[in-house]
């Protein structure tokens, strides 16, 4: 009986060191690199690239092959905690690739029509194993949204140097039309005024059919006093409807905003 079970052992013994083995040599045909929350796995037997998402935001990405110019795999866009996989890429070990990664709404879906840098940039050479990856670029986004005002459900959002907050780029208003009539929508900067706030001046303006979203050429400071104005159009009786006035501190820095209460006046 010993014998029998001595035997059983020896084989469990051999089994699970083969199996060992096995999995090291599927490990060294893999490289995963990380940045930003994703993993990157590079597969360079079946030249395969797996991307799973780690955030829990859309992201996109694009890797470049800088080893022989090219385009890796572009615009990969993955939901939270999915991951996606492209196969038939052209890259070996020992190859540069630098990876770009856009997070958030407006960065992913309107990255490319606003000219929005990636919020993370950074570049790696393959090899197997765990793949080193050097940043080389990196920006802080931030996203607010704003209630519900005259049918409109606006969003703020950009980015920000984490070096220096006021280093903003890629600040945009997109809007989603939620009635039935069209929306003017206008962004104000504000300033004090005797009895409250008054407009200093308009950063923002655009109609709202279904959705829109403008990008604005302002940086803003910490806090931002602003005033969004809405207005409801009916195209079918061509008039004007109502008008709402939000008002509100921006702070990009905690991405959160607060109502100003007191009397504001737009032209």
């Amino acid at each position: 009986m010993k014998k029998i079970f001595l035997l059983l052992f020896l084989v469990n013994l051999l089994i699970f060191n083969f199996a060992c083995d096995n999995a090291e040599e599927e490990d060294e045909s893999i490289g995963i690199a990380r940045l930003a929350g994703v993993n990157f796995v590079f597969d360079f037997d079946e030249k395969k690239l797996t991307l799973i998402n780690r955030n829990n935001t859309v992201i996109r990405a694009t890797v470049y092959n800088l080893s022989n110019n090219s385009v890796l795999s572009g615009d990969i866009i993955t939901w939270p905690g999915s991951e996606d996989n492209k196969y038939n890429l052209s890259f070996k070990k020992g190859h540069k690739v630098e990876i770009r990664i856009w997070q958030g709404p407006a960065s992913v879906f309107w990255g490319n029509f606003l000219g929005i840098e990636p919020d993370f940039i950074g570049q790696a050479v393959l090899r197997e194993g765990k793949i080193a990856v050097v940043l080389t670029g990196h920006k802080t986004g931030w996203h607010v949204q704003l209630p519900i005002t005259n049918g409109g459900q606006c969003h703020l959002s950009g980015q920000y140097a984490p070096s220096d907050i006021y280093d903003q780029s890629g600040n945009n208003l997109y809007c989603d039309n939620l009635s039935v009539n069209w929306l003017y929508v206008e962004l104000f900067v504000l300033r004090p005024a005797p009895s409250g706030y008054e407009a200093d001046f308009k950063i923002a303006s655009f109609w709202v059919y279904f959705e829109d979203i403008k990008k604005i050429s302002y940086s803003y400071n910490i806090p931002e006093p602003l005033a969004l104005r809405i207005t409801s159009y009916d195209p079918y009786s061509e008039t004007f409807e109502t008008s709402r006035i939000y008002g509100f501190f921006l702070d990009i820095a905690s991405q959160s905003q607060n109502e100003i209460t007191s009397e504001i006046t737009l032209p």
